[in-house]
């Protein structure tokens, strides 16, 4: 099963409604919690090795220097390292505004430097949602660009890229970026 397949689970994972209505609760109590979305991926993993579409796969993989990477994903003969990370757009409940390069200088930076120290494919995965403001509204292509843009300055690598086009569910709830570090 190429690593594909196990984005196109996640998609399909995230982007089912009961998912949807605890990002929405997650939305409205403005609690973007990381450990949240590793805790529905550790279970949509064991779900994908019980089927046998992933070898195996470890959360907190250690890098060798003491640091961690949130997952480190194998299917068939290729191992992976993944790091998640949340972003609001828009404003919390505190009232302040972020923005997607924000996050791309500051979260998806430090996601950038722990898979550093592992050997590719590495990837940052990336939920986003909009902020508590009525017109927040999820992160569009744009937004993406911004982001992507601020990881690559922040971190000197010019070519960090996206693997697939862009998602975002209907009714913009969530929009999920997987960013491939080289």
């Amino acid at each position: 099963m190429p690593l594909s397949l196990v984005w196109d689970s996640v998609r399909e994972h995230f982007f089912r409604s009961e998912s949807l209505e605890r990002i929405a609760l997650m939305r409205r109590c403005c609690w973007r919690k990381e450990e949240w979305f590793q805790a529905e991926l550790m279970w949509l993993l064991e779900q994908l090795t019980k089927r046998g579409l992933v070898s195996n796969w470890e959360i907190e993989h250690e890098t060798g220097n003491g640091k961690r990477v949130d997952f480190k994903v194998e299917v068939a003969s290729t191992s992976a390292a993944v790091e998640v990370k949340t972003a609001i757009c828009g404003q919390d409940k505190k009232g302040k505004l972020w923005k997607p390069r924000d996050y791309g200088k500051c979260e998806c930076t430090k996601g950038v430097l722990q898979l550093r120290e592992m050997p590719p494919p590495r990837y940052l995965l990336v939920f986003a949602w909009p902020g508590v403001r009525e017109n927040d509204t999820a992160v569009n292509i744009d937004g993406w660009n911004e982001m992507l843009q601020a990881v690559r300055s922040e971190n000197s690598i010019p070519d960090v890229s996206f693997v697939r086009a862009l998602e975002g569910t209907p009714g913009v709830e969530l929009s999920v970026g997987i960013f491939q570090i080289p």
